[in-house]
């Protein structure tokens, strides 16, 4: 789909329903975008801020255990590009010099192709909801209170799509037209 700006913070949710490529330029209809969890109970974001936030070792929040303990059990060969224990602490370990340079830096883009985006679907009322890709990017950027963040759109519910569709053949005025995902559709 589309790249937009958005504030971090305006992801709250996650949503399990599609898996990592079968979401790209979907539109599905359904309560997928209701059947959601805070992102702030998955394990990821819950280590990135304790480690940030509360200055815990990436090795006493857990999360190097659980992806370990995930990579063994798992039928995956890898996990987040790791195929063992020491490239899962010495990816954690990068992250560090990556929280440093969003701090000092803001968020770069530059370094981005499409597959390095934090993604998200859009539910029927516009919301954002994470999508799996960019835990890391995206709790650090919250963490940071950085301003925008680049999100890549893989999905839309229908309802949503039908609302972006309306906005786009009236021209506005529409309670929608500031959106992110629909701001580009209105002729000026």
């Amino acid at each position: 789909f589309k790249i937009v700006r958005i504030p971090p913070h305006s992801i709250n949710q996650f949503t399990f329903k599609f898996k990592r490529w079968e979401s790209v330029g979907k539109i599905a209809g359904g309560n997928w975008d209701r059947d959601t969890q805070s992102v702030n109970k998955l394990d990821k974001f819950q280590a990135v801020r304790n480690h940030f936030i509360n200055d815990v070792s990436w090795e006493d929040t857990g999360v190097i255990d659980h992806l370990y303990d995930r990579l063994k059990s798992d039928s995956q060969k890898e996990i987040d590009g790791c195929r063992s224990r020491e490239e899962i602490q010495a990816r954690y370990d990068h992250l560090d010099n990556i929280y440093e340079d969003m701090k000092n830096n803001g968020y770069k883009e530059q370094n981005h192709d499409q597959f390095d985006y934090i993604a998200a679907h859009i539910g029927r009322d516009g919301n954002f909801l994470f999508a799996g890709s960019g835990f890391h990017r995206l709790a650090m950027a919250q963490i940071l209170e950085l301003d925008k963040i680049p999100v890549w759109i893989r999905a839309r519910h229908k309802d949503w799509q039908q609302k972006r569709e309306e906005v786009y053949q009236t021209n506005g005025p529409h309670q929608f037209c500031t959106h992110p995902d629909v701001r580009d559709l209105v002729k000026k």
